[in-house]
């Protein structure tokens, strides 16, 4: 999955700067990833400084994304984590599955919200199985519909969650985690929900 991802990235400006695109173009909208020094020493605030033209002018800046930079050092982590920094807080991992689902299913419906963190307890009896498989767009973003209406009425992370492949195993919360995180990062590369995800 690492190989088909990094497939995906266009173009890397400089060390850890990556754009979704091999050529930039006047009045074409681009997207930036970071993965430097700030963001590995989870620096507070990420700001991208920019111009335009030979001379960099109309010179401005913006904050860097949360959610995907969280995605980042998820994946960095290999999944594999009781709590994870970022920014000044801890999250767990059914902390991030919620705000990972709730950021797919937000792209999915072109809505532009801030997620609430909420407290959410460990699966009480974890099952499914951690095989490796593609999952297409729409089965991915089922899956992040009912874990995600699931957390918010029960506030627990889920046991396991189903695919709808027939004889298709279903996932476990490690599994669901990292389903989310890659359609999280292809997403903030290429600034399309990829149409499937090799977990």
């Amino acid at each position: 999955a690492k190989d088909k991802f990094k497939e995906r990235i266009k173009m890397e400006l400089t060390k850890n700067i990556f754009f979704n695109t091999d050529k930039l173009i006047e009045n074409t909208t681009v997207k930036i990833s970071y993965t430097g020094k700030l963001f590995q020493e989870n620096a507070e605030n990420v700001f991208i400084h920019y111009g335009f033209g030979n001379a960099w002018e109309n010179l401005n800046e913006i904050e860097m994304e949360d959610v995907p930079n969280l995605a980042q050092l998820v994946s960095q982590k290999n999944y594999a984590f009781s709590t994870i920094e970022y920014n000044g807080n801890e999250y767990d991992e059914g902390q991030c599955i919620y705000i990972f689902s709730e950021y797919l299913l937000n792209i999915d419906k072109n809505k532009d919200s801030s997620i609430e963190i909420k407290d959410v307890k460990k699966a009480s009896s974890p099952s499914g199985e951690d095989l490796s498989q593609s999952i297409d767009k729409a089965d991915y973003l089922s899956m992040a519909q009912r874990v995600h209406s699931w957390m918010d009425q029960k506030d627990t992370v889920p046991n396991y969650v189903g695919i709808s492949g027939i004889g298709a195993a279903d996932l476990s919360p490690k599994m669901m985690l990292k389903l989310f995180t890659l359609a999280t990062l292809e997403y903030s590369i290429t600034d399309e929900l990829p149409e499937s995800v090799d977990i």
